[in-house]
């Protein structure tokens, strides 16, 4: 869903990219800048700063969305590039998740919500590489799982209860991304 809204986004972000590229900034330099946010992430879950949390769970994804607009503006475009966004970006799914059991989230919930979004992940990566067009397969994608994220943590700070139950909600949503994906890449495949 979020791949829709993404793309009406590039023009709203395109007078970052322009002042990113003119300062020479190259976008493995964002990515590796955002693994660096979600480290701090990390650090800040464990210290129980909700809001901190947040901002900087926003902050690293927002220069996940940048690093790919300022590859493609910069006709700096690699396999390499694309390999070391997907390496961060799967780092920084389990970092993310990881810090939701710091904040007091249960365990469990998150484990199983972790090995779905790597499961949902590997199907994109797998399909595509077969050759299926995977974006925007499935009711949610890496997107609106962070998103998911940022909402678990902000009612986590009022009720560990309602924490639970949305992290309940997106595991569910992310099992019916998944099983739509295994369907659709079946389907499509000979």
């Amino acid at each position: 869903m979020l791949t829709r809204v993404r793309e009406k986004l590039q023009s709203t972000v395109k007078p970052v990219v322009i002042t990113l590229a003119r300062c020479n900034v190259k976008p493995n330099h964002l990515t590796i800048l955002s693994l660096i946010l979600s480290m701090t992430y990390l650090v800040s879950a464990f210290e129980k700063n909700h809001l901190l949390a947040i901002t900087l769970i926003a902050i690293s994804g927002f220069l996940d969305v940048l690093d790919g607009e300022l590859a493609r503006f910069s006709k700096l475009v690699s396999s390499k590039g694309a390999f070391l966004d997907s390496l961060v970006d799967r780092l920084n799914d389990g970092i993310y998740m990881l810090g939701l059991t710091f904040l007091g989230l249960n365990v469990y919930l998150v484990f199983l919500l972790l090995i779905l979004s790597y499961g949902i992940s590997y199907c994109r990566a797998r399909g595509e590489a077969l050759g299926l067009e995977m974006k925007g397969i499935g009711i949610i994608e890496r997107g609106e799982r962070v998103l998911g994220i940022m909402l678990i943590i902000a009612f986590s700070y009022y009720s560990l209860l309602y924490g639970n139950l949305l992290l309940s909600a997106l595991i569910v949503l992310s099992l019916i991304s998944l099983i739509e994906r295994v369907i659709y890449a079946y389907h499509k495949l000979s």
